[in-house]
Protein backbone atom coordinates (compact mmCIF):
# COMPACT_ATOMS: atom_id res chain seq x y z
CA UNK A 1 0.00 0.00 0.00
CA UNK A 2 1.35 3.44 -0.86
CA UNK A 3 -0.04 5.15 1.82
CA UNK A 4 2.15 2.74 4.65
CA UNK A 5 4.87 3.45 2.48
CA UNK A 6 4.61 6.63 2.56
CA UNK A 7 4.08 7.43 6.37
CA UNK A 8 6.98 4.35 7.31
CA UNK A 9 9.62 7.32 5.04
CA UNK A 10 7.63 9.67 7.00
CA UNK A 11 8.72 7.75 10.62
CA UNK A 12 11.90 6.39 9.57
CA UNK A 13 13.39 9.49 8.15
CA UNK A 14 12.87 11.61 11.55
CA UNK A 15 10.39 13.76 10.00
CA UNK A 16 7.64 12.35 12.37
CA UNK A 17 9.80 13.30 15.51
CA UNK A 18 10.40 16.76 13.87
CA UNK A 19 6.70 16.94 13.33
CA UNK A 20 5.98 16.03 16.71
CA UNK A 21 7.92 18.68 18.49
CA UNK A 22 6.68 21.00 16.53
CA UNK A 23 3.05 20.42 17.39
CA UNK A 24 3.67 20.41 20.63
CA UNK A 25 5.60 23.32 20.75
CA UNK A 26 2.30 25.30 19.14
CA UNK A 27 -0.20 23.63 21.16
CA UNK A 28 1.92 24.60 24.40
CA UNK A 29 1.71 28.32 23.40
CA UNK A 30 -2.14 27.71 22.31
CA UNK A 31 -2.74 26.24 26.19
CA UNK A 32 -0.59 29.22 28.13
CA UNK A 33 -2.40 31.64 25.86
CA UNK A 34 -5.70 30.26 26.84
CA UNK A 35 -4.51 29.71 30.44
CA UNK A 36 -3.42 33.38 30.64
CA UNK A 37 -6.49 34.53 29.18
CA UNK A 38 -8.70 32.78 31.84
CA UNK A 39 -6.14 34.05 34.87
CA UNK A 40 -6.88 37.28 33.54
CA UNK A 41 -10.41 37.48 32.91
CA UNK A 42 -12.35 34.61 34.82
CA UNK A 43 -14.45 35.59 37.31
CA UNK A 44 -14.33 34.55 41.03
CA UNK A 45 -16.17 31.22 41.61
CA UNK A 46 -14.50 29.86 38.24
CA UNK A 47 -11.76 26.72 38.15
CA UNK A 48 -9.85 25.29 36.04
CA UNK A 49 -6.60 22.64 36.08
CA UNK A 50 -3.49 23.43 33.90
CA UNK A 51 -3.26 20.38 31.70
CA UNK A 52 -0.11 18.91 31.50
CA UNK A 53 -1.44 17.42 27.94
CA UNK A 54 -3.77 17.04 25.50
CA UNK A 55 -5.43 19.73 23.23
CA UNK A 56 -8.24 21.01 26.00
CA UNK A 57 -9.21 22.82 29.34
CA UNK A 58 -11.82 21.91 31.51
CA UNK A 59 -13.82 24.72 33.36
CA UNK A 60 -15.54 24.67 36.22
CA UNK A 61 -18.55 27.22 36.77
CA UNK A 62 -19.99 28.75 39.57
CA UNK A 63 -23.25 26.81 40.61
CA UNK A 64 -25.03 30.45 39.93
CA UNK A 65 -24.00 30.41 36.16
CA UNK A 66 -26.70 28.03 34.47
CA UNK A 67 -25.30 25.92 31.62
CA UNK A 68 -29.01 27.17 29.82
CA UNK A 69 -28.02 30.76 30.19
CA UNK A 70 -24.39 30.88 29.34
CA UNK A 71 -24.35 28.44 25.94
CA UNK A 72 -26.82 31.14 23.83
CA UNK A 73 -24.90 34.48 25.28
CA UNK A 74 -21.59 32.82 24.86
CA UNK A 75 -22.41 31.86 20.87
CA UNK A 76 -24.14 35.09 20.35
CA UNK A 77 -20.34 36.76 21.27
CA UNK A 78 -18.82 33.48 19.01
CA UNK A 79 -17.83 31.49 21.38
CA UNK A 80 -18.57 27.81 21.65
CA UNK A 81 -17.70 25.45 24.13
CA UNK A 82 -18.83 21.87 24.66
CA UNK A 83 -21.14 21.28 27.88
CA UNK A 84 -18.94 18.96 30.09
CA UNK A 85 -22.61 16.73 30.99
CA UNK A 86 -21.63 15.22 28.05
CA UNK A 87 -18.67 13.29 28.99
CA UNK A 88 -19.82 11.91 32.21
CA UNK A 89 -22.52 8.39 32.07
CA UNK A 90 -24.67 10.87 34.25
CA UNK A 91 -24.87 14.24 32.58
CA UNK A 92 -25.67 16.08 35.62
CA UNK A 93 -22.33 15.40 36.88
CA UNK A 94 -20.85 17.30 34.57
CA UNK A 95 -23.86 20.49 34.68
CA UNK A 96 -21.42 23.36 35.59
CA UNK A 97 -18.22 22.37 33.23
CA UNK A 98 -17.33 23.42 30.35
CA UNK A 99 -15.03 21.99 27.82
CA UNK A 100 -12.20 24.66 26.14
CA UNK A 101 -10.56 23.06 22.78
CA UNK A 102 -7.18 25.82 22.26
CA UNK A 103 -5.85 23.47 19.85
CA UNK A 104 -7.55 25.21 16.93
CA UNK A 105 -7.12 29.24 17.13
CA UNK A 106 -4.29 31.44 17.71
CA UNK A 107 -2.97 32.64 21.27
CA UNK A 108 -4.88 35.70 20.21
CA UNK A 109 -8.52 35.01 19.36
CA UNK A 110 -8.44 32.63 21.77
CA UNK A 111 -7.32 35.43 24.42
CA UNK A 112 -10.12 37.22 22.65
CA UNK A 113 -12.55 35.00 22.84
CA UNK A 114 -12.02 34.17 26.87
CA UNK A 115 -12.71 37.55 27.65
CA UNK A 116 -15.68 37.22 25.60
CA UNK A 117 -16.65 33.76 27.57
CA UNK A 118 -15.46 35.50 30.78
CA UNK A 119 -18.26 38.30 29.96
CA UNK A 120 -21.10 35.95 29.16
CA UNK A 121 -20.18 34.32 32.82
CA UNK A 122 -20.77 37.64 34.45
CA UNK A 123 -23.48 38.43 32.58
CA UNK A 124 -25.13 35.33 34.06
CA UNK A 125 -24.09 35.69 37.44
CA UNK A 126 -25.52 39.45 37.36
CA UNK A 127 -28.90 37.78 35.90
CA UNK A 128 -28.66 35.34 39.37
CA UNK A 129 -27.51 38.01 41.81
CA UNK A 130 -30.38 40.34 40.78
CA UNK A 131 -33.00 37.58 40.60
CA UNK A 132 -32.21 36.86 43.70
CA UNK A 133 -31.94 40.91 45.18
CA UNK A 134 -34.63 41.26 47.88
CA UNK A 135 -37.02 43.82 46.66
CA UNK A 136 -36.10 47.71 47.71
CA UNK A 137 -38.41 49.87 49.43
CA UNK A 138 -39.15 53.46 48.93
CA UNK A 139 -38.59 55.29 52.61
CA UNK A 140 -42.12 57.20 51.87
CA UNK A 141 -43.85 53.70 50.92
CA UNK A 142 -46.48 52.53 53.51
CA UNK A 143 -45.23 49.52 55.17
CA UNK A 144 -47.71 47.79 56.60
CA UNK A 145 -49.65 50.52 58.93
CA UNK A 146 -52.11 53.10 57.76
CA UNK A 147 -49.52 56.14 57.53
CA UNK A 148 -46.99 56.52 55.71
CA UNK A 149 -43.48 56.06 57.77
CA UNK A 150 -41.38 59.39 58.39
CA UNK A 151 -37.43 58.50 58.77
CA UNK A 152 -36.88 62.00 58.59
CA UNK A 153 -38.37 63.26 62.26
CA UNK A 154 -36.22 63.45 64.76
CA UNK A 155 -37.31 61.33 68.03
CA UNK A 156 -37.01 63.04 71.28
Amino acid sequence: NQIQRALDAFVTFGRYDKQLRRACRLYRQHRDAMVDALQQTLPLGCQFEVPDGGLFIWLQLPANVPMTQLMPLAWQAGVTFAKGGGFYPQESQGEFTLRLNFAANSPELISQRIAKLSAAIRQCQAKKKKKNALPTVRLSQTVGVRFPVDFTRQLP
